[in-house]
């Protein structure tokens, strides 16, 4: 594993370390608008730092997320790709950001540039604007720092994984100063499944100026772009996953998933005292998509009593392009002051942003069927192209917000949080006509003449309420309370189902949502090991569902989980770290209508039990082993009629073996699903995609 770095030029010893629970979390998340130290945070909150996703071997958002309880993954739609997390039974793809700004790009992530992440459960608007329903996903940045350090390490796998990574510091000691660079590329097989390939590159340069002193200003780029052949898995076959090779694939091999990421962000920060800081961040993005996806389906006519050997699928190809963009600006202030013989942390600001997103979608026809036991592999795709819509959703959020964190005395605290939003969006759209009337052709529209616009104007107020209460230094229990809103246009578009083209939201106010959450943290031995429970009720109370009339949805549903949240992380013995997590959802469709979810249902993809866990033992100061693993019950694809598509449960058993060479130089090798067990990774109403059967991959990295 790492060893800290030197601050000199001077050759290093290896040297048994022991380390503290931060190596598999952080004493206080990167967040300005959460100031406290975590164990006096109210609210559940998981960090995976960057040195266990090194020590599992983790390259990319989803597998991150596995080391967090109450995360389960969704698979991706036509109209988007990319993560597609769920939250405490609430989807979160709207809900990532990247160091507090919103990270909306349908785009899938990789971890190259983290230096942790962040995982807040519970609604959040208070602090992020609109969604967070169940929580919000942060990914924090690498940035620049004084001290001179390189990492660099190159992967092989056995499922065709080639990776390297490159992560350089200097500083500019003279100047104040440093540049980071950081880079990647990636290429990978997906184990035990035909055809879908992982193909990415990378790179993160940033500056740093005025570092040691009250006025800072930090600007970085991120690029990243991928071209994927996509995976949208198999099909489901009358309420289960298709009884079929779990290696089969029913796409073309010529199918893409092309994206290109760039953002730019700057940032200021000024000390106008150890009591008053002033911030802003400004942040340009631009996410884009060029895509021809393979979904398949049962032919129809398939019946139950229809003979195994003669099912045949159905290829619905979605096809398309697509470019989002953002612009962001941010201005906080931290203030510290007493009033009234109590301390208070006053963190203030104001938030402007505008974002757009510019789709075209294609559909096909003529493509042939394949038999559902035996699809025909690599063939050349056939079918005629037109297309089927073109949207523009340009959307304006405005927002202002105060969080005061209040200590009463040395045992308690209260923090109350106000904020006001105003998210306006203008979806226009252009359907055509679902026959092809030009084969083959991929047409550009522009600036086309809209049949359909929907203008929504979404004010709102939410808050916080949160108290913490401290017997012992290293132990708080707490309470929180909390609102979001989520407004029909909150993915910047007004579509809701991308197959049928409707909008049955338009024109809706904002769902809300609230949240009770009750808790405790434990610091032990010493801050060597870190662990949290919590109780929670999450309420949508007025979630979108059919009305009386055709085409219109109303405000009339409402959905509850109840649940409780274990978590387990740091040291037990100086040479033992452990990090795990527990979670218990138990969630309802609580009110409903025709044509929605089924009263009393469980929420879509929101498994009952969830855990997770991951171990390393040093046995020597220079070799470390580690196992760990996951668990999933099952889940529903889909809660709207009498026949749930369910997935079964699954368990999945990870290793790894590191040995240090000498002070600069490690191997190490990681072994991913031990047991080769097939299982349902993602889950979608329409499919099923399976989870990476057994692989191993060995890393040399290097670390002056």
């Amino acid at each position: 594993m790492p060893v800290a770095h030197s601050q000199t030029s001077e050759p290093r010893v290896a040297e048994h370390v022991t380390v503290t629970s931060e190596r598999y979390g952080a004493a206080q998340l990167s967040l300005s608008k959460l100031p406290a130290p975590l164990q006096d945070t109210p609210q559940s909150v998981t960090i995976v730092t960057s040195d266990l996703l090194r020590e599992r071997g983790t390259s990319n958002l989803n597998d991150a997320l596995r080391n967090t309880p109450g995360i389960s993954l969704g698979a991706g739609e036509f109209s988007w790709q990319g993560n597609n997390p769920t939250i405490r039974g609430f989807l979160a793809r709207n809900d990532m950001y990247m160091d507090g700004i919103r990270d909306f790009g349908s785009y899938y992530r990789d971890t190259f540039n983290y230096e942790q992440l962040e995982v807040l459960s519970g609604p959040s608007s208070v602090y992020f604007g609109r969604g967070s329903t169940g929580g919000v996903i942060n990914q924090v940045s690498k940035t620049p720092h004084l001290r001179e350090d390189i990492y660099a390490s190159a992967s092989l796998g056995t499922d065709n994984t080639r990776r390297l990574t490159v992560d350089y510091n200097q500083p500019l000691s003279e100047l104040g100063a440093a540049v980071r660079v950081v880079g990647m590329v990636h290429v990978a097989n997906v184990a035990d499944r035909n055809t879908g390939k992982q193909r990415r590159w990378g790179l993160a340069p940033s500056l740093a100026l005025g570092l040691g002193t009250p006025t800072r200003l930090t600007v970085s780029y991120l690029h990243q772009e991928a071209n994927d052949i996509p995976d949208y898995g198999i099909p489901w076959y009358f309420g289960r996953r298709a009884p079929v090779d779990f290696s089969n694939y029913y796409g073309f091999d010529s199918d893409y998933l092309k994206t290109n990421v760039n953002l730019l962000t700057v940032k200021l920060e000024h000390d106008f005292s150890a009591n008053l800081q002033f911030r802003n961040t400004m942040r340009y993005g631009q996410y884009g998509r060029d895509f021809r996806i393979s979904e398949g389906l049962l032919a129809p006519g398939t019946t139950a009593a229809t003979p195994l050997p003669s099912v045949q699928v159905a290829r619905n190809i979605w096809q398309g392009t697509s470019t989002e963009s953002l612009g962001t600006e941010q201005a906080e202030i931290t203030a510290r002051f007493d009033s009234w013989g109590f301390a208070h942390t006053l963190v203030s600001g104001v938030e402007a942003s505008w974002e757009n997103s510019t789709p075209l979608f294609q559909n096909t026809t003529g493509v042939p069927t394949l038999n559902l036991l035996a699809p025909a592999q690599h063939l050349a795709f056939t079918g005629s192209v037109f297309p089927r819509l073109y949207a523009e959703t340009p959307a304006a959020s405005l927002a202002a917000y105060a969080v005061d964190t209040i200590k009463l005395d040395e045992q308690w605290e209260l923090t109350v949080g106000f904020r006001w939003d105003q998210f306006t969006s203008h979806f226009k759209s252009t359907t055509y006509a679902t026959v092809p009337n030009h084969p083959q052709a991929a047409p550009t529209v522009l600036n086309p003449p809209f049949n359909s616009q929907v203008k929504n104007v979404d004010p709102i107020i939410t808050y916080r309420l949160g108290v913490v209460y401290k017997p012992m230094v290293n132990v708080s229990f707490y309470f929180a309370h909390g609102t979001s809103f989520n407004p029909s246009a909150e993915s910047l578009s007004q579509l809701t189902s991308a197959r049928a083209l409707g909008t049955q939201n338009a024109f809706l106010p904002s769902e809300k949502n609230k949240s009770f959450e009750v808790g405790a943290k434990w610091s032990l031995f010493s801050k060597r090991l870190e662990a949290t429970a919590a109780l929670f009720r999450l309420e949508k109370e007025n979630a979108r569902i059919p009305g009386t009339v055709a085409g219109v949805n109303v405000l009339g549903g409402a959905q509850q989980v109840d649940g409780f949240e274990l978590s387990l992380w740091g040291n037990i013995t100086p040479e033992w770290r452990v990090q795990a997590g527990y979670s218990y959802l138990d969630s309802h469709t609580v009110a409903t209508a025709t044509g929605g979810s089924l009263l009393g249902a469980p929420l879509v993809n929101t498994p009952k039990d969830a855990a997770t866990f991951w171990s390393n033992y040093e046995l020597l100061p220079e070799w470390t082993i580690g196992l760990g693993g996951q668990y999933v019950s099952q889940r529903l694809a889909q809660n709207t009629s009498t026949t749930y598509l369910v997935s079964s449960p699954y368990y999945t058993l990870d290793a790894s073996s590191s040995y240090r060479i000498n002070a600069n130089y490690m191997i190490q090798l990681n072994f991913y699903n031990l047991t080769g067990r097939d299982y349902i990774n993602e889950i979608h109403p329409f499919r099923a995609v399976p989870g990476a059967g057994r692989s191993a991959m060995l890393t040399l990295s290097v670390d002056y």
